[in-house]
């Protein structure tokens, strides 16, 4: 009887602590990564792209997703990741040059249209809850009107009132700073080499978090950027093991390439 009574307490222990760990993972946010994840020999969805996306939010059931930005000749912001058209999509050039009709006419080689920043923003706005979106914003696309997107991104989150569920990331602080100026409300997350750069960045120009990539970073650095009172995102997280390193660090979020896993893992 003693045994059993033993064992019975053990057992509703160990319980105890799983259930915990399970909460704390709960205030971690999921981010899918260019949708339900990049492109790979498992996952046949284009990034950024609207069944990507979908999948993500209504199948997967992850808290939001992690886009990246272009802008076309006429204004017209778009989801999308590379600099140039050719190589995923039947388009060619730099995509900053072609207008948004010419855009429109593109396919991505794995199927499915390129999609509108605004044809995202309308989709969450029908969903309850609404999911986040980090919009990721670089400034590196030498045929990109740099200006001209700072403008329309500013234009589409005062219209669609999107300050708390859209969050930007950039490696530009001169970006960032711009955002801020024109309306304390953004959400800004900055990328930079090292995460002492980013922390001092933060400091100085009241941003609100840092984008790592979760191989950088400890779980004292996260511990050490929470401290301080800023957010801290992780990506490159698609393994079990890069899943398991970013849980084990709980930062304020996670970019993940396989979102299925990571709840799996999560649930254990």
């Amino acid at each position: 009887m003693k045994k059993l009574f033993f064992y019975t307490t053990l057992a509703l222990f160990f319980s105890a602590c799983n259930k915990e760990e399970k909460q704390n993972y709960s205030n971690i946010a999921i981010y899918g990564h260019g949708g339900a994840g990049f492109e790979s020999h498992t996952n046949r969805l284009p990034a950024n792209s609207f069944k990507s996306i979908q999948k993500a939010i209504e199948v997967l059931n992850a808290d939001g997703v992690e886009v990246d930005l272009q802008i076309d000749s006429n204004g017209t912001t778009w989801l999308f990741h590379d600099q140039f058209l050719e190589g995923k999509t039947s388009g060619n050039d730099c995509f900053g040059e072609r207008s948004t009709s010419y855009i429109k006419t593109c396919n991505y080689n794995l199927g499915g249209k390129i999609f509108q920043l605004q044809e995202l923003m309308d989709y969450f706005s029908s969903l309850s809850p609404k999911p986040k979106v980090s919009l990721q914003v670089e400034l590196l696309d030498r045929c990109i009107d740099h200006s001209l997107l700072i403008e329309q991104l500013i234009a589409i989150m005062e219209v669609n009132n999107a300050y708390d569920w859209v969050q930007i990331e950039s490696d530009s602080p001169g970006l960032l700073i711009q955002l801020k100026a024109a309306s304390k409300h953004f959400q800004t997350f900055i990328r930079a080499p090292d995460l002492t750069s980013c922390i001092n960045l933060c400091s100085e120009n009241g941003f609100d978090g840092i984008i790592m990539n979760n191989t950088d970073v400890s779980v004292k650095d996260v511990e050490r950027v929470q401290a301080l009172g800023f957010k801290i995102a992780l990506f490159g997280v698609a393994s079990q093991a890069e899943i398991k390193s970013a849980l084990k660090k709980h930062p304020n979020q996670i970019q993940c390439d396989n979102i299925e896993l990571l709840h799996r893992i999560m649930k254990q």
